[in-house]
């Protein structure tokens, strides 16, 4: 699938590093320092899929803060895990 391969190849842009499930906010490392700002909406990459997004908050360094972006989330699941990859997600 076109969209699959497109996801897979996409740059990595930062990596989810903790989830507080109570204030639905996640602990980001950024990858590509000066290349993720905050207001960016990235999506979570997980194999060759998009779980849902984010919105970048503050940004100190290589660290950040990002809230998710209600209703980008397959059947309201949200399920972010340390590890999940951040991408700008294709077209």
């Amino acid at each position: 699938d076109r969209r699959a391969s497109l996801i897979k190849s996409a740059l990595l842009m930062a990596r989810i590093t903790e989830y507080d499930n109570v204030n639905k906010i996640a602990g980001i490392e950024i990858e590509r320092i000066g290349n993720v700002n905050t207001g960016d909406i990235l999506g979570i990459r997980r194999n060759s899929g998009i779980i849902g997004r984010l919105t970048i908050g503050t940004i100190d360094r290589n660290q950040g803060i990002a809230d998710q972006v209600p209703g980008s989330f397959m059947g309201g699941n949200i399920d972010i895990q340390p590890g999940d990859e951040l991408i700008l997600p294709p077209n």
